[in-house]
């Protein structure tokens, strides 16, 4: 840990500690809080050009107090004392004003613990020579791009998490993320945008070759020109791994996190060790996989997380409750519910291509929530219609519709290939049984 870190750390437990003591002098019975401070070095791209650079530096505490089985919580962006003080005051109102709840409790010790991850020096150069090589690299491949806006930096963070039990994590990293939003265009002519970006502790590589970029600019190019979709069928989703994501997150909302089942309506509620999803299905959360970027060891209720299996062949294995939903249920606490991991499958993604006969690749969806029950309805976007094992022309926006846990146990195939962006691992993913509509 190098001579910043350090005084970072002696800084914030000493915030953590006074606050603590202070919160005890309010009535508090027991607390948590986070204390965190990130320092953002960034560059600013507009249409195409270098428009601002400059550093950010951002600091708050949160806290949660506990007046028995009684919880409120506050905050401040700022570690100034009088702002602290003042939102400890309001911490413990707010618990004072709060029903009783025996589901309200804090994490029990698990001591002193410090991780550091990367410290590499601000390098500003680095990242502008990496911005300008993906222009010049992103014009010789595909001349339609445009940029209309790119943010990349470098972050320096830092948190500190204690609670009245005795538990103190502190955390700190650096790394290099960037993004923005592109389009193509001829003449006249414009096509939708979309989205590029990059994370990466070191930024040793060119921008175009992080995850899914290339196929991104590329597929813009031919979505200049988009055909509506014709008839209605019922067909094949062919979903990239952000859109995967996309739908496993409601699969997590309204079928395992805390909402659905401490509300009593998710439809898997009774369904620990049956099959809910195709056997090719396996679905686990792991934020200390060695594929993603670093993250804070430390769950949001102040344990340490560790690898949780949700879905194992297709076979329903734990929820992800936090210790509230835990509690709230009597159902057994997930040790982790960040950073999605599902492992590739066997076949390779031009093979789960060639065996599509008709249906579509969509990139993006825009709809409401699913209901309780799955179903779901909204428009793909960035799309383009398969047939005959092929991915053919671009389409205009296509209406889809169906049941998401229907879809998850009509899976034809996992890719082999798999998506790894820093937060997650994510394969390539095709399902029967969704209605698409056109004229």
């Amino acid at each position: 840990m190098n001579d910043i870190h350090r005084a970072e750390q002696a800084e914030f437990k000493a915030i953590a500690e006074e606050t603590l003591e202070l919160l005890k002098s309010l009535g508090a019975t027991g607390a948590h809080l986070s204390v965190s401070r990130s320092q953002n070095d960034e560059l600013n791209l507009d249409a195409g050009k270098f428009s601002l650079v400059r550093t950010t530096i951002s600091s708050s505490i949160s806290i949660n107090a506990f007046i028995g089985n009684k919880y409120g919580n506050a905050g401040t962006n700022t570690l100034d004392k009088t702002a602290i003080e003042k939102a400890a005051r309001d911490a413990v109102a707010s618990a004072e004003l709060s029903e009783p709840d025996d589901a309200n409790a804090i994490a029990p010790g698990i001591g002193e613990h410090e991780y550091v991850f990367v410290e590499e020096e601000v390098d500003l150069g680095r990242v502008y020579d990496r911005v300008t090589e993906f222009l010049a690299d992103t014009k010789k491949e595909f001349p339609l791009i445009d940029f209309v806006q790119f943010i990349a930096s470098f972050t320096s963070s830092g948190s500190y998490y204690a609670n009245s039990n005795g538990t103190r994590v502190y955390t700190a990293g650096t790394g290099y993320t960037g993004g923005g939003t592109v389009c193509a265009r001829d003449g006249e002519r414009v096509s939708s945008m979309s989205g590029v970006g990059f994370t990466d502790r070191h930024l040793d590589k060119p921008i175009i070759d992080y995850p899914e970029n290339r196929r991104t600019l590329g597929e813009l190019e031919r979505q200049i020109e988009t055909v509506p979709y014709e008839g209605k069928t019922v067909g094949t989703i062919l979903m990239p791994a952000g859109i995967a994501q996309e739908f496993i997150g409601y699969i997590v909302g309204n079928c395992l996190g805390n909402g659905a089942l401490v509300a009593g309506i998710s439809p898997w509620r009774d369904k620990i060790g049956e099959k809910v999803t195709d056997e090719k299905f396996s679905f686990v959360f792991d934020r200390a996989d060695k594929r993603l970027k670093d993250f804070s060891p430390v769950t949001n209720d102040g344990y340490i997380a560790e690898k949780q299996v949700i879905i194992e062949n297709g076979i329903l294995k734990s929820f992800a409750l936090s210790q509230y939903g835990a509690l709230k249920t009597g159902l057994p606490r997930a040790t982790d519910t960040s950073c999605y991991i599902v492992e590739g499958g066997e076949t390779p993604l031009d093979e789960i291509i060639a065996g599509i006969e008709n249906g579509i690749l969509m990139n993006r969806f825009s709809g409401g929530s699913p209901t309780p029950d799955g179903t779901f309805s909204g428009v793909a976007k960035n799309s383009f219609r398969i047939a005959d094992g092929k991915i053919a022309e671009a389409v205009s926006e296509t209406m889809v519709s169906g049941n998401f846990l229907e879809m998850f146990n009509n899976i034809i195939a996992i890719s082999r290939e798999t998506i790894e962006d820093g937060s997650n691992v994510m394969p390539w993913i095709a399902v029967s049984g969704v209605t698409i509509s056109g004229k």
